[in-house]
């Protein structure tokens, strides 16, 4: 008996996205925990290799501190006015965009392994800005969206940013531990957060999956290596 039509989608579809290092587009209405815990194994995340299920995602073993390089420049960080945040200084100089949702273990992956080293050699180096687009896939991505923007209206975006990034939380009460280790305060935040106008009806209609990225008039989706990433910037910077 042949397995329903449905059922072979689904496994195309699962196939696909373990291919492009990539989460798909799977909104959900209610909170659930967050993906299963594990790292992109091998040497080439995003090119092939699978998440394995007893591997633990790594820490932020190269993170940095809110707004500075490990050489100790200074990377302006700010939540534009159309709700995004950008890590640079904002002039004519050219921006690569991602789109990301902090409940995908992929996006989490470029922003611990990539994002030090492009915000380190491109960002504080004042030849390239980042752009962060929110682009939740589920209601637990929306929400941490949301703790972004209302952290970033009390002045600390970067630090509720890099605090979703590290610990990874699955529900309201683990945020609102984040809030108060980081020092908002905490009746504001309570506030914003019970706001439903908070993330902006972007047009996400060729975003398939996240990350998602831009860069002049390339667009790409899922994780490259280090050496293909750098290699594209380095192209895309100089046709500009």
């Amino acid at each position: 008996m042949e397995p329903p039509m449905q059922i072979n989608r689904a496994i195309i579809v699962l196939s696909v996205m373990l291919l492009l290092g990539a989460c798909a587009m799977t909104p959900s209405v209610s909170f659930r925990p967050s993906t299963a815990s594990g790292s992109i194994t091998g040497t080439n995340p995003g090119t092939g290799d699978t998440i394995g299920a007893n591997e633990v995602m790594p820490k932020n073993t190269d993170s940095l501190e809110a707004g500075t390089t490990q050489s100790g420049t200074i990377i302006p960080v700010s939540l534009t006015e159309k709700v995004s945040i950008l890590f640079g200084s904002g002039t004519a100089v050219p921006t690569l965009t991602e789109y990301f949702d902090y409940d995908c273990d992929y996006c989490r992956e470029f922003a611990l392994t990539q994002e030090p080293w492009i915000e380190r050699e491109f960002v504080g180096t004042k030849r390239m800005n980042v752009e962060r687009v929110f682009a939740p896939q589920t209601a637990l991505g929306s929400r941490l969206a949301e703790a972004v923007i209302c952290a970033g209206l009390q002045g600390k975006v970067s630090e509720m940013d890099q605090a979703l990034i590290s610990r990874q939380p699955e529900n309201d009460t683990a945020v609102f531990a984040i809030a108060k280790k980081i020092r908002l305060q905490t009746k504001p935040f309570a506030t914003c957060m019970q706001r439903t106008d908070l993330l902006p009806k972007n047009d996400q209609r060729e975003i398939k999956r996240v990350p998602t990225f831009r860069l002049g008039t390339a667009q790409w989706e899922g994780i490259l290596t280090e050496e293909e990433l750098r290699a594209k910037i380095e192209e895309m910077l100089k046709a500009q």
